[in-house]
């Protein structure tokens, strides 16, 4: 996020750089203490705070059904296209952690949220 003018704040893209060794982003957020949100689970494993997005291993394993079907003889034009249907929350609770609370009502935002977590 970057700040405005006004104080508001917005998103800035930051242009990934391939999956070998940290994302630029990625750098990025950990060097000026930025919560960033990201669409892989990767990049939460590699430091990153949040993650959200469709689960990966799910469309591969949806994948194979599309195999099956055009070796059975159906035609790959006639297979409808299928949106993900298994999305995935990744949070990085040492990450979380490290940032510390953003603003008054946070520090008790985040016990509670450590209770939730606990319980799953």
């Amino acid at each position: 996020m970057a700040t405005g003018r006004l104080g508001t704040q917005y998103p800035v893209p930051l242009r990934d750089q391939g999956t070998w060794g940290a994302p630029a982003g990625l750098l990025v957020a950990a060097q000026h203490k930025l919560p960033a949100v990201y669409y892989r689970r990767y990049y939460v494993a590699s430091g990153g705070l949040i993650s959200y997005g469709y689960d990966l291993f799910d469309q591969y394993r949806r994948a194979a059904g599309y195999v099956d079907r055009i070796l059975k003889g159906e035609k790959p034009a006639d297979l409808p296209v299928q949106a993900p249907t298994r999305y995935e929350l990744v949070i990085n609770l040492k990450t979380a952690k490290a940032l510390g609370p953003r603003s008054a009502g946070d520090g008790a935002r985040a016990r509670r949220f450590d209770k939730a977590m606990k319980k799953l």
